[in-house]
């Protein structure tokens, strides 16, 4: 596929071997969060002799990494902030390090471990997925930027594959701010994503339970915040006959956007950030229509849906304010 880019930044686009030449042995490589460039993955593997010592950094991955398999051996060190089933398995065997990090500590004056201080607030290298560029040269990294400030702040180098099916939001940045592009990774560079397996009955029911009585605790005008998993979900079902509700999440789902929509979010009575909605992510199952809806009226409002990175969502002084 051809990646049309401005002239003055036509040099930044390379092959993924070339991208991953900038990489260096030692390096600590923080992976964008559902946002994976997985054009750079065979690159990766065919160099990892060269890349002994890189510490992988992943959170709440969708697929299947060859250096998560205890067969690829000890070139990398491989870490997940929030384990999913992809990573559960390795983490068991020793093949990845389990690393929990409290979104809302994540700075240095309070991460005591230097891992947890280092590893996700100072990476050297940050790889994710871009849109193509706007006539400005501006690209935006969709509905799940997650750590990308921190990235862009920190990262000495930041590779960026062309994603054209990334929407455009608030979570945009200059092609400048970029050391390398890569083109769509190719349908056969796919890898195994892990399983979206359907809620059994019972948990669901049980959620709803959940989530009515939680529903009782958020009044009209009041800001919330939302979770993972069908008893959040359900919560949100149980507000659509409240009014002037705010959101400062680290993570949203179709159903608070649905929320917005209906009028129901309005934002009105926040403390901070009055009239926004402010989130590091929109989650969904990639198959659910009501995720694509999401999607299309997220990237239609993006002064209204303001995506930050997630410490800065999750910090305790900002949370205190609202």
């Amino acid at each position: 596929m051809t990646v049309e880019l401005p002239a003055r930044y036509r040099d930044k686009l390379m092959t993924p071997e070339a991208a991953v030449a900038l990489i260096r042995p030692g390096d600590v490589v923080l992976w964008g969060v559902h946002m994976e460039p997985l054009s750079l993955v065979p690159a990766i593997v065919n160099d990892r002799e060269r890349l002994r010592g890189v510490t992988m950094l992943h959170h709440t991955t969708w697929y299947q990494f060859p250096w998560f398999q205890p067969e690829f051996g000890d070139a990398f060190r491989v870490c997940d902030m929030y384990p999913g089933s992809n990573t559960r398995a390795a983490i068991a065997a020793g093949q990845v390090e389990f690393v929990p990090l409290s979104f809302g500590l994540l700075n240095p004056e309070r991460v005591a471990n230097p891992d947890r201080g280092r590893l996700y607030q100072s990476p050297d290298v940050y790889l994710t997925r871009l849109s193509p560029p706007d006539e400005d040269g501006f690209v935006s990294l969709g509905v799940v930027p997650w750590f990308w400030e921190i990235g862009f702040a920190t990262a000495r180098v930041v590779i960026g594959e062309i994603d054209p099916s990334l929407p455009r939001t608030s979570a945009r940045v200059h092609l400048s701010r970029v050391h390398a592009l890569v083109p769509p990774a190719p349908q056969e560079s796919t890898l195994p994503a892990r399983p979206l397996a359907a809620t059994p009955p019972d948990e669901l029911e049980a959620a709803q339970v959940v989530g009515a009585n939680a529903a009782t605790l958020i009044r009209d005008r009041d800001t919330f915040q939302v979770g993972v998993g069908p008893a959040a979900e359900a919560t949100v079902e149980f507000l659509r006959d409240r009014h002037d509700l705010g959101v400062h999440s680290e993570l949203i789902f179709p159903g608070v956007v649905e929320l917005v929509r209906d009028g129901v979010v309005t934002g009105t009575y926040k403390n901070v950030d009055q009239g926004k909605v402010v989130t590091a992510g929109l989650i969904g199952n990639p198959n659910d229509p009501r995720m694509a809806e999401a999607v299309r009226f997220v990237s239609q409002l993006p002064d209204l849906f303001e995506f930050r990175t997630v410490p800065r969502v999750a910090n305790l002084k900002v949370v205190a304010e609202i």
